[in-house]
């Protein structure tokens, strides 16, 4: 059941991820006349944008030496105007063809581009919607920046909608489902431990937990990697792809590999499950007060027990349960654990009789 949930969990991230990123290209694209700001970033950067009613997503910047570096390794390609000044100042990311011939046959455009980096401009991207240039707040005056910046839309506004529909972008697209990819790995992880916290643990082998773990993190990682290299190649959006997704990956797959095993474990284990008891030998309640909504003091009270296996040979429960009053008043009470031994040799807790219950309890003073 869990497994299920965190599967259908992971599943929604990735399907979310996609659409959020799908949003800005594939939505509405109404002319919008007036000056849209966005709040920036902790650099202090602030965001200005037209309305740019061409689904056309691109982002421009000043060129930096690792660009240079992926071109001439054949990692990145971009698309050249011939304007060498232009070419060895500006990175083009951008993939559609028509935006290739608009900076190419027209030089106003690429003017417009220049001054606008000539005004401490960052960078200037297109979502679909809105033409934007990100700036630090203190260069530049406002009117100098929207005057260039409305230059370069109304340059960009001779790319005809049917020279767009012409040949179709399917990067933006290849963007959104490398990261629904990637965030649905993401979530699983994140889902996983959540889960496992709130599970009873039987003894792990540890040095095999580990094999079995860092198999499957190889074996997701460069699975993950190859769909991302397939679906970037030949890409002038590959750094930016390949810098966002690897920090996720980067901590994301060993938790989420570690999260399989421990599932796969659980979900394949064909065997006939066994009944053990165990007697709590250790009764620990901590108890604290918090005040409420309208003045009242309440006491919380956290109820932990160690259970020891009555036959010896069964395996131990490593962690300590929290259970209910009932479940502890009787001084010989004991608990009836059906277990597994698991796929992969991990013992693991399929139900407990009682079930322990809701951890805390509530007194009103």
């Amino acid at each position: 059941m869990w497994l299920l949930l965190r599967l259908a969990l992971s599943c929604l991230g990735a399907v979310l991820r996609y659409f959020w990123r799908k949003r800005a290209v594939d939505g509405s694209n109404s002319w919008q006349n007036e000056i849209v700001f966005r709040r920036g970033n902790l650099r202090g950067e602030v965001l200005w944008g037209l309305g740019f009613p061409r689904r056309l997503v691109f982002e421009l910047q000043q060129e930096r030496r690792s660009d240079r570096w992926l071109k001439a390794l054949g990692l990145l390609v971009e698309q050249q105007t011939g304007d060498v000044n232009f070419d060895s100042r500006v990175y083009i990311r951008g993939d559609h063809p028509a935006l290739g011939r608009s900076l190419t046959r027209d030089s106003s455009t690429r003017a417009a581009i220049h001054v606008l980096f000539n005004l401490g401009v960052r960078r200037i991207f297109s979502d679909g919607e809105h033409l934007w240039v990100e700036r630090p707040a203190s260069t530049a005056t406002l009117h100098e920046l929207l005057t260039a910046l409305s230059t370069l839309k109304d340059s960009l506004l001779k790319i005809s909608p049917a020279d767009l529909a012409g040949t179709k972008d399917f990067i933006p697209w290849r963007i959104a489902a490398i990261e629904g990819l990637v965030w649905g790995v993401a979530v699983y992880a994140i889902t996983g431990v959540t889960s496992l916290l709130h599970v009873e643990e039987m003894p792990l082998d540890v040095p095999l937990f580990l094999a079995y773990s860092a198999l499957v993190a190889l074996i997701m990682g460069v699975g993950c990697l190859f769909v991302i290299m397939l679906c970037m190649r030949r890409s002038s959006w590959a750094k930016f792809v390949w810098w966002e997704t690897g920090l996720i990956l980067g901590a994301a797959v060993p938790v989420a590999s570690a999260v399989l095993v421990v599932d796969a474990n659980r979900f394949l284990d064909r065997s006939e499950l066994h009944s053990s008891e165990y007697r709590i030998v250790e009764r620990t309640a901590m108890s604290y007060t918090k005040t409420v909504r309208g003045g009242g003091t309440v006491i919380l009270t956290d109820h932990l027990v160690r259970v020891q296996p009555v036959i010896t040979g069964d395996p131990p429960i490593q962690r300590f349960l929290l259970v209910s009053r009932e479940t502890y008043e009787d001084k010989a009470a004991s608990l009836r654990v059906a277990w597994g031994d698991g796929a992969f040799g991990f013992p693991w807790i399929a139900s407990i009789n009682p079930r322990p219950g809701t951890p805390r309890e509530l007194f009103q003073i």
